[in-house]
């Protein structure tokens, strides 16, 4: 297959992550909250001490804006598509598809992945830099 067969692939899931706007937010608005909760436990913990196991107050925010902005985009909760195609034996008619499986799926979570990234990821990141 030709590398504009997997653009496409990828455009449509993109594409297709996009429109759940409301998802989209809803989603933004609890890694941000969860964010904001976990970097305030931080700073209740960093209260009583400088330095935890290493980490200093500044490394521990900066690790909990992190996570909280990439548990979309890497991932954490999905590939229920490829078990549900296991599971209801899709995957075998897929097999036989005149395209590589794994390929598929690697840019169909490509697409998903920067979609999320774009739309959660960098809000996230730029609201940590300005709030915190």
């Amino acid at each position: 297959m030709n590398i504009q067969t997997y653009w496409i692939i990828f455009s449509t899931a993109f594409r297709r992550q996009l429109t759940y706007r409301a998802a989209t937010l809803a989603g933004l608005f609890t890694n941000f909250f969860f964010g904001i909760l976990r970097a305030y436990l931080m700073i209740a913990l960093y209260s009583e001490q400088l330095v935890v196991d290493g980490f200093s107050l500044d490394a521990a925010i900066t690790f909990t804006g992190l996570s909280q902005a990439f548990i979309g985009f890497l991932s954490i909760f999905h590939w229920w598509e490829v078990a549900q195609s296991i599971n209801s034996g899709d995957v075998s008619s897929e097999l036989l598809k005149p395209i590589n499986y794994f390929r598929y799926w690697m840019f169909v979570d490509l697409g998903r992945a920067t979609a999320s990234l774009l739309t959660r990821g960098f809000p996230i990141l730029i609201a940590y830099y300005f709030l915190i």
